[in-house]
Parts: C-alpha cells; structure tokens; sequence
C-alpha cells in the first residue's frame, strides 16, 4: 500500500465518523425536546 492511499482511507474514515457523530448528536437534541420524528 501506498502512503497516498493510507492517508486518504484515514481521512474517509475520519469523515465517516465525523459525520455519524454529528447526526446522532442532531438526533439526540431532537429527541430530547420533542419525539414527533423518530
């Protein structure tokens, strides 16, 4: 494997979590004030 390569897939991962992260912290917040959408 190439650094190249490694360093992409490291940051697709870091993406990837960032992204889930933030929209279960969203879904969190909404479910905390009104559970009208679940």
């Amino acid at each position: 494997m190439s650094t190249i390569l490694l360093d992409l897939l490291f940051w697709i991962i870091v993406f990837v979590v960032f992204v889930y992260g933030f929209k279960w912290l969203q879904r969190r917040k909404k479910g905390k004030e009104n559970d009208t959408e679940s």
